[in-house]
């Protein structure tokens, strides 16, 4: 048991020897076959004793360690990546890479290291070292470089370093023999002389590509001449040289054959634009270069004779002039001279100019290299109307990007002629409101074509458009941003079995029209992005599934759509969460009823529970709705039945008596109430005269017009005391509508009485009134202001007489 205690405290004293060198801020990671050791930012101010000695990368990223110990890593065999980055490491001592044999990368950058700090046989050890990085160190002090220590790594491969004014490769590199790559890094915000010594330390290397990105004070012709195995070349001047000027550094590299030179950036912005000449390429044309970049030069043209003079002008294949400032369109007129040329770049001329023409004479024939497939021309300031341009015929042009005229130029006259090979064209923003409707005709290989912003959405409403007759094998057809709201169905009747992509993004489409995408046979992707469509329909859907299960890698993209979720469109909530069809699906967002934003995949997160709200919902409605039908009908129907004249005398059945209750029904309006209480009345009751009145005789609680038919039915005759006033209530206006048409239906038709208190004409009586005014004959109550008072007497005695006549029989 002793023995056991003992042998398990040896053990743990063997484990903490083993872990304590390693601080605990560093973590270990093993990847297969890498093991790598992470110890940044652990303030560490020595190498932590005791790492895993297999380790195969170790990163000490910022840390304090400002000098390297020798043995600093005497037992790291298999190491061969090691980071000593940001550490403010001024000093490594001799020894200090012992056992870094099979180290290929080390990084010292961004340190405190000069020509001083390193040892002489400070790299020796390190036999297989491919990658060193001095950039951001102190080299630019003593403007030297340690080549006593570098000239043992023989086996670099590239070598990131540190210029400065007066900095030179010397014999120290001259060992580097298998070295391809160099990187500059500028350490002060300065220009930089660079010599025809400058880079005789490397005229050994293999270096093949070189990038010289910096602030130039000088520059000596044969500076580059070391350099013999270059074949791409770099230079960006900072704009402290011009691009006359650069190119007399080519000087050094005369009669090479180069993949690609890049002189881009060089110029004076305070000077005015330069116009090469035959001198300019003195170096440059005896070099036989792949590809060539003059961007960004503020050149404004090149004279013929320079190119001219360029025999080895057939080895371009690759010419990039875009941002300069050309002045005319005889960049085409040089395009010829170079028979090689596969791809022009010349966008973003800043004031190229095009002479004004009448239409009338605005035909042109350009001619362009057998070889030039590709032509990029956009983003230049050119405007007006699209000129009749013809390419001659043995033109080969693939690709034509006249894309972004800075003047919005117009496509409603002209067109191109002679693209008879064009496979893409990109057009975006002209102005197409009105385009010329042959515009594609000289197109029969069109594949790809990209007219965004072009204002072409009125044109393509229209069923008389032409615009894309004849393209069979358009595949690619991207109409953003066009103002698009409707289509015409036959819009894509000739793209029926090629168009695979379309692209209607950012217009003013509020459904799919899926009447014609669905004669798209071929579509796979479908982009409606940013439009005004709130949702899809079943039938949109149902189509969409359809088309899909003809061609499964179908996508539609909805992203930037105003969708709802709400309970009317519970269908297509339930698509998106089922379908595979649609494009960045967990970004799509829709509106609540509450009217917040939400990703629509969050708010089906709990649509289960949101379908039985919208069912409750929905019966409420339906119930609500009919508890409102029902009552409006009622309502309605008591409406109707009060105020139809014609329905109430056709839906009532007369009462039928041989002997009636009543002799008279009396109507009146309240303004004629004195002359029937006071004259009417005690008349009838002297008489014996039963008669029938609304205060006495109607029955409480009945509606006022079934009293007044019952009156009627039950009286033998209907008595009217008519006034000026009595038109002037509407309901006893209604009132003697009903009463006549009631009285004058078949064999009661002498059943009126109309008694006339104030002198009234035929036409201020009803239509039937009228027409039975011959039948009725009013009887008219005497003047009461008559002065003959005998008179008076005698005229009321013959009125009271006649009214109990017409009374009586």
């Amino acid at each position: 048991m002793a023995n056991n205690i003992v042998v398990y405290i040896i053990c743990s004293l063997a484990m903490f020897h083993i872990t304590a060198g390693m601080n605990g801020c560093c973590n270990v990671v093993t990847i297969g076959t890498v093991i790598h050791v992470k110890c940044s930012g652990c303030r560490l101010q020595t190498v932590p004793e005791n790492l895993p000695i297999n380790a195969t990368e170790l990163n000490l990223h910022n840390n304090n360690l400002t000098i390297l110990h020798q043995d600093s890593f005497r037992y790291l065999h298999q190491l061969n990546k090691l980071i000593l980055s940001s550490n403010g490491l001024s000093m490594i001592s001799s020894g200090a890479f012992d056992g870094l044999q099979n180290l290929k990368y080390l990084d010292l950058s961004n340190n405190l290291l000069e020509n001083s700090s390193f040892d002489v046989f400070a790299f020796q050890p390190l036999i297989r070292l491919t990658h060193l990085d001095l950039r951001q160190n102190r080299l630019h002090l003593k403007e030297t470089y340690p080549e006593h220590a570098i000239a043992y790594l023989s086996q670099v491969e590239t070598l990131k370093i540190d210029v400065f004014e007066g900095f030179r490769f010397g014999i120290g590199f001259l060992n580097l023999t298998k070295l391809k790559q160099i990187n500059f890094a500028v350490v002060l915000q300065e220009s930089i002389s660079v010599l025809n010594s400058t880079f005789l330390g490397l005229e050994r290397t293999v270096i093949s590509h070189l990038v010289l990105h910096f602030s130039m004070k000088k520059f000596e012709i044969n500076a580059l001449a070391p350099f013999h195995n270059l074949v791409s070349l770099k230079f960006h001047s900072g704009r402290t040289m011009n691009i006359r000027d650069v190119q007399k550094t080519l000087y050094g590299l005369q009669k090479r054959k180069m993949e690609y030179l890049e002189l881009t950036d060089n110029y004076f912005p305070s000077v005015s634009s330069i116009f090469l000449m035959k001198s300019d390429f003195v170096y440059l044309r005896t070099i036989c270069v792949r590809k060539i970049d003059l961007s960004m030069n503020n050149i404004e043209g090149i004279e013929m004779d320079a190119i001219l003079s360029w025999p080895n002008r057939k080895c371009l294949e690759i010419l990039d002039i875009s941002s300069n400032n050309f002045l005319s369109i005889h960049i085409f007129y040089l395009l010829v001279l170079f028979p090689s040329l596969t791809h022009l770049y010349a966008s973003d001329q800043s004031s190229i100019k095009f002479r004004k023409r009448s239409s009338a004479s605005m035909e042109q024939t350009l001619f362009l290299p057998h070889s030039l497939i590709y032509l990029n021309f956009s983003r230049n300031p050119i405007g007006g109307s699209l000129v009749n341009s013809t390419l001659h015929e043995s033109n080969n042009l693939k690709v034509l990007d006249l894309s972004y005229p800075l003047r919005h130029l117009s496509c409603s006259y002209g067109r191109l002629k002679g693209l008879v090979n064009l496979t893409e064209f990109y057009m975006s923003g002209f102005e197409c409101s009105h385009p010329n409707p042959e515009m594609f005709s000289d197109m029969p290989n069109l594949l790809t074509l990209e007219a965004k912003e072009c204002n072409l959405g009125h044109v393509l409403a229209k069923d008389n458009n032409l615009l894309f007759k004849g393209r069979y094998k358009l595949t690619f057809l991207d109409l953003s941003a066009n103002n698009i709201y409707l289509l015409s169905p036959i819009i894509f009747a000739d793209q029926q079995y090629s168009l695979k992509t379309l692209i209607f993004a950012s217009n003013q489409l509020i459904s799919l029209h899926m009447h014609i995408l669905m004669e798209l046979h071929a579509l796979e992707t479908l982009d409606v992005s940013h439009n005004r469509i709130p949702t899809l329909t079943k039938s949109d859907i149902a189509l969409l599934d359809t088309h899909q299960t003809k061609s499964p890698a179908f996508k539609v993209n909805l992203l930037g759509n105003p969708l709802v979720c709400s309970c009317e469109v519970l269908d297509f909530l339930d698509w998106v969460g089922t379908t595979n069809m649609l494009y960045n699906r967990d970004n799509l967002l829709c509106s609540t009823p509450d009217g917040s934003q939400i990703k629509v995949i969050k708010f089906l997160q709990t649509f289960g529970q949101f379908k039985e709200r919208c069912a409750s919902q929905f019966w409420l409605i339906i119930s609500m709705i009919m508890i409102i039908v029902f009552v409006f009908t009622a309502f309605l129907s008591r409406v109707v039945w009060k105020h139809s004249v014609k329905l109430r005398v056709w839906c009532r059945q007369p009462l039928e008596y041989e002997v009636f209750p009543f002799d008279v029904f009396i109507t009146y309006c309240n303004e004629d109430a004195r002359w029937v209480t006071r004259t009417l009345v005690p008349w009838l009751e002297q008489e014996d005269v039963e008669y029938c009145i609304d205060d006495k005789s109607f029955e409480l609680g009945l509606d006022i017009l079934d009293n007044i038919m019952n009156a009627i039915d039950n009286s033998r005759k209907s008595v009217f005391v008519v006034s000026c006033k009595y038109f002037k209530r509407e309901w006893q206006t209604f009132t003697m509508q009903l009463t006549s048409v009631y009285s004058f239906r078949d064999g009661r038709e002498n059943m009126n009485v109309i008694i006339l208190i104030d002198d009234m004409r035929r036409s201020e009586f009803p239509k039937l009134i009228r027409k039975n005014w011959d039948e009725i004959r009013p009887i008219i109550w005497p003047n009461e202001n008559c002065s003959d008072k005998n008179k008076l007497i005698k005229a009321k005695k013959a009125f009271w007489r006649t009214l109990l006549g017409r009374i009586k029989y």
